[in-house]
């Protein structure tokens, strides 16, 4: 197995889509990791940097596995799946509003 990895994901929210949507969607991949083998971690906000270079990205992210495997099989998850596809709605210009950055720990 190999390092553990953070697993980062921010995107460009949607004008209509409100923070109680967000929240939801936030609680619901909250509940979703923690009970998911090898995900020892979720956390989830807006951009809190004062330096003005989120391009647009200000909500975003993070999950902490064990090891890419856990991480591989946590992207192939039907569950992952569809929370996933639900915070694509939630995007403003899909993918192009989506960034995805795994780190190794």
């Amino acid at each position: 197995m190999g390092d553990p990895l953070l697993h980062c994901v921010f995107f460009r929210r949607k004008a209509e889509v409100g923070d109680k949507a967000l929240l939801a969607l936030y609680g619901a991949f909250d509940h979703f990791v923690n009970g998911f083998d090898g995900a020892s971690d979720f956390r989830a906000g807006p951009n809190e940097s004062p330096e003005g270079l989120h391009h647009g990205f200000r909500d975003g992210f993070v999950i902490t596995f064990d090891s890419p495997e856990a991480r591989d099989r946590y992207l192939e998850d039907p569950d992952h799946k569809a929370l996933g596809a639900r915070l694509v709605e939630m995007i403003a210009g899909t993918a192009d509003g989506l960034l995805v950055f795994d780190m190794a720990l």
